[in-house]
């Protein structure tokens, strides 16, 4: 029996009993995550952009400057979030002085964000960010937008 025959018994099965995929995955002789995605298709994550109406969007001119800083690992998953907008979000946490897991809609989750900021001060990069840049030049490019 070929892959596409495999995929075509077990999801009549499932339809016909309503059985999990867990239990056809053994049945069947594949594993439970391609028996899950057969039923349930692909997980789509949905792309988390900043909200355009929030007032501290980092200047392209600015991400210039910074984004060799935050150069990608090449190791693991591709990433969930984009370096520039969990930036967006350490910023805004430090500059209001909100709480972690209070970042506005259309940004990562605090938690992350959070995540990502001691990842950062440990390996010494964002260190390299605060001395790139001024507190004073990052006020006024803050407020420029």
């Amino acid at each position: 029996m070929g892959k596409e025959e495999i995929r075509a018994a077990l999801l009549e099965e499932h339809r016909r009993t309503g059985a999990s995929p867990r239990s056809l995955a053994r049945k069947y002789g594949v594993s439970s995550g391609t028996a899950r995605r057969w039923v349930f298709g692909q997980r789509v994550r949905p792309k988390r952009e900043p909200d355009p109406r929030y007032p501290y969007p980092l200047p392209d001119a600015l991400w210039q400057r910074l984004e060799p800083l935050f150069e990608p690992t090449a190791r693991g998953a591709p990433p969930r979030y984009a370096k520039r907008s969990l930036v967006e979000a350490i910023f805004l946490v430090l500059r209001e002085g909100r709480p972690w897991g209070d970042t506005p809609p259309g940004y990562p989750p605090g938690k992350t964000v959070y995540w990502h900021y001691r990842n950062w001060v440990s390996r010494g990069v964002w260190a390299e960010v605060e001395t790139l840049l001024s507190e004073d030049e990052l006020d006024s490019s803050l407020q420029a937008c």
